[in-house]
């Protein structure tokens, strides 16, 4: 009997001290309560832990060091225990360190019962998961950070399953769309995008996602709430898991309507002045401060033989003897230095004819005001010319006849002024001598007219 006895304590001993040598070396924070919450024993572990000697704690009440609204909990939770006659329950709280700072920590509570169901000893296993929550404080502020950026960014900020269908609607949708996020979930947008639209949206993208690509960029039209088109640009990011394979999609829509509707006018006025100035009889061309052509009109190509498709970059000396073109630059840097208006007149040969061309250099401004290129617009004054040409060759076949019919005149008429001079006025009655004066007053009117006709001939030779 004694025998049996002593090798149930060695085997006890035995079984103590293994346990205990576990207990004492485990990474986790091990404590053995009475049910007064006297601690009975605590693994060495809290040295590393919390900072503290496990000796000097043992029989004292671990309660100061636990944080008070934490401890609330606990009392209750083993309470609730207690009452429930359940043996084992977890709990989340929070424990001082010898530095001043708090510790959280994960526990594991379980009652020790004997056998008349009576509480004897409450044993603790706790695990340091201070960084554990703090990743999790990282991450909740990091996901309330960007539900702050999708909930108020003002793009529509859309999550989709694999089938399309909207898990997550920012609240833009009801300025964008004039929809409620919680209208738009479980839809598939297609549902609202313009038919049109999405019969070419679907097949591009497939064809996208086949060749491997993950991002997408399209702009289509998406029917608003109250039944008008929105036309979208929307970026669309397939999301994967560990093995490549799609498992939602992101998507980010900006509201471009306005922009669309101004690049539409934008359109129709270029093309509004593009069919002016391709219709226009003048030869109208663009260069760059340069001197090289941006642009030339379909009659100005056609005049000079050349191909307005390859005429940019060119310059006049491309198609221009060097006389023409040199001239042509200087008053071209004139207009764009000085930024004024410039017009002259030069010959220019095309096609093996002579031509006059009156020109209008116009410097050209962008939207800050600043001379980009400088517009040239010719007209073709080769008929004006031959006009003016004509004239002064009638204007000289007239001065001569003038001149001519003014020395025909004037013999005569210097007879008759010789002859008058030579009648005896004093032996003549009054009425002759009235008669005679009246005769010598018309000849000088006379010849005062031929001067004068002499005078404008050649004073219009002059002009």
């Amino acid at each position: 009997m004694f025998t049996e006895k002593k090798l149930y304590e060695i085997e006890l001993r035995e079984s103590r001290e293994k346990y205990k040598l576990l207990a004492d070396n485990m990474t986790d924070l091990v404590a053995l309560y009475s049910p007064e919450g006297i601690l009975e024993y605590i693994s060495p572990s809290i040295s590393r832990i919390l900072g503290y000697d496990a000796e000097s704690l043992i029989g004292g009440d671990p309660s100061p060091y636990i944080y008070p609204e934490d401890l609330s909990v606990m009392n209750k939770m083993l309470q609730k225990e207690l009452d429930d006659g359940t043996d084992f329950f977890s709990a989340e709280y929070r424990l001082l360190h010898a530095d001043g700072r708090w510790v959280h920590f994960s526990t594991n509570r379980k009652l020790i019962r004997n056998a008349d169901g009576e509480v004897t000893h409450i044993l603790a296993n706790c695990r340091d998961i201070t960084d554990k929550i703090r990743s999790e404080e990282a991450i909740k502020k990091s996901e309330a950070h960007y539900r702050m950026l999708a909930d108020n960014i003002l793009d529509l900020v859309a999550l989709h399953n694999t089938n399309g269908e909207f898990e997550y609607v920012s609240p833009s949708a009801l300025t964008v769309l004039g929809y409620r996020p919680e209208e738009l979930m479980g839809i598939n947008p297609f549902e609202l995008i313009n038919q049109e639209d999405a019969a070419n949206l679907l097949p591009k993208n497939r064809n996208k996602a086949k060749d491997g690509l993950d991002t997408f960029i399209d702009e289509f039209r998406i029917l608003h709430k109250n039944g008008h088109w929105v036309y979208f640009e929307t970026t669309t990011k397939i999301i994967r898991d560990s093995n490549n394979n799609p498992v939602k999609f992101l998507s980010t829509s900006r509201d471009i309507t306005e922009w669309k509707l101004a690049q539409f006018a934008l359109m129709e006025s270029e093309e509004k002045y593009r069919s002016l100035i391709e219709t226009s009889d003048a030869l109208i061309a663009v260069l760059d401060k340069e001197g090289k052509f941006l642009f030339v009109n379909d009659i100005r190509a056609q005049f000079f033989g050349i191909d307005k498709n390859s005429v940019k970059g060119k310059t006049m000396f491309d198609f221009f003897d060097k006389e023409v073109a040199e001239r042509f630059l200087e008053q071209f840097n004139t207009a764009i230095t000085q930024n004024i208006k410039v017009t002259y007149e030069s010959k220019v040969i095309s096609k093996g004819n002579e031509y006059w061309l009156r020109a209008t250099i116009q410097p050209m401004k962008d939207v800050k005001g600043q001379v980009y290129a400088g517009m040239v617009n010719s007209i073709d004054i080769t008929a004006n010319k031959e006009s003016e040409k004509k004239l002064r060759n009638q204007n000289k076949e007239l001065r001569e006849i003038a001149f001519l019919q003014s020395h025909i005149l004037r013999s005569p008429l210097s007879n008759i002024k010789h002859l008058i001079s030579l009648v005896d006025k004093d032996s003549l009655s009054e009425e002759n001598k009235m008669l005679v004066n009246l005769l010598q007053v018309s000849a000088e009117n006379l010849d005062d007219v031929v001067k004068q006709i002499v005078e404008k001939t050649y004073l219009a030779d002059t002009d």
